[in-house]
This record gives C-alpha cells, structure tokens and sequence, in this order.
C-alpha cells in the first residue's frame, strides 16, 4: 500500500490532470482504423446487446478488446478519458510489479526506485504518445502483469490465486493475440 500511495496515487493524478481536456468530448476516430472499430463493436456489444456476437460475426481485429472498450464506454460514457485513465492504470500495474520483484531482492528502497524508473520511462518514452489510443497492446499488459501479481501470491499454495493467474493470462491472450508467448 505505501509504495501505491507513494507512486501508484500520483501517477494517476498526472494521467488524469494530463488528459484532462477529454472529459466531457466526444473523440471522432478517423473512418476504418484500429480505433473507430474498437469503439464501433464495443457500442454493439454494450448498447445493442451484441454480447456474444461481439460486434461483428467475424474477428477482424483482437477479439477480447472490444468487450473493454465497450464496458468503458458504459463507465465513462461517450468520453474517451476512461481509456486513459485505465490505460494508465495498466502501466501502474507494470510499475508496482518491477517494485514487488525489486524489493523482493533488494529492499524496499531500491523497489521503489524500480517503479519510479518504469513510470519515467514511460512518460518521457514512446509509451505515453500511446496512452488513450484505445489500444489492445497496453490492456494485455496490464493483465499479463496482474496474472503475474497472483502468480507470485499462489505461491504459497493457493489454488485461487492460481486459477486467477491463468484467467488473466487467457484475458491478455484474447486481448491481444501476439502476446501468447509473454501470457
């Protein structure tokens, strides 16, 4: 809990105060791209009832994200900051991993250095041009590394931390298809 008070709590303030202008707009997502059929199929599932259907009859982009999309979308309403905002939190969630693992081996100081390190890299990188940009890449990350996070806790034999682990591993698969061998 310190180490999210301490990172995790500021962080994402910053996502919310950085992406502040999109509270209350409406994106247009350009015609035929990776986005606008994100946002199309997830309006199907959730307003139209397409829940298992999915959209579309046929998977023509990562089958898992457009349920997400959708179900921000029903949170948040037609404002994309609900994609921000949880795309941010996926890239929390790979920050207090390197700070679990760090200070597992090293101390609780230098875990914290490991997470500040992770977020810096990724505010100052590539990674932040990226946040909001409904993209299934970050969504399975974030749940390839909450699958970690219960791996590491049915390690003292719980069964249900376990079968968490391998549902979020499936979760990051179905999110993003590529990532089968990370999962």
């Amino acid at each position: 809990f310190g180490v999210f008070a301490l990172v995790g709590i500021p962080w994402l303030v910053l996502i919310v105060v950085a992406f502040a202008d999109n509270i209350g707009h409406f994106r247009l997502y350009a015609w035929g791209n990776d986005y606008w059929m994100y946002q199309r199929f997830g309006y199907r599932i959730v307003m139209q009832g397409y829940w298992l259907e999915g959209g579309t009859r046929n998977f023509y982009f990562q089958p898992f994200y457009r349920w997400v999309s959708g179900l921000l979308h029903l949170v948040f309403g037609d404002s994309s900051i609900g994609e921000f905002f949880w795309e941010g939190a996926c890239y929390l969630i790979v920050a207090l991993l390197a700070f679990s693992l760090t200070k597992a081996s090293t101390g609780f100081r230098w875990g914290v250095l490991a997470a500040v390190t992770t977020l810096t890299v990724l505010a100052i990188g590539l990674p932040w041009g990226l946040i909001g940009g409904s993209l299934s890449e970050i969504t399975s990350t974030g749940f390839i590394y909450l699958g970690a996070f219960m791996a590491l806790r049915s390690r003292r034999g719980s069964l249900a931390w376990a079968v968490a682990a391998g549902l979020l591993a499936s979760l990051a698969f179905y999110t993003r298809l590529n990532n089968l061998p990370m999962a």
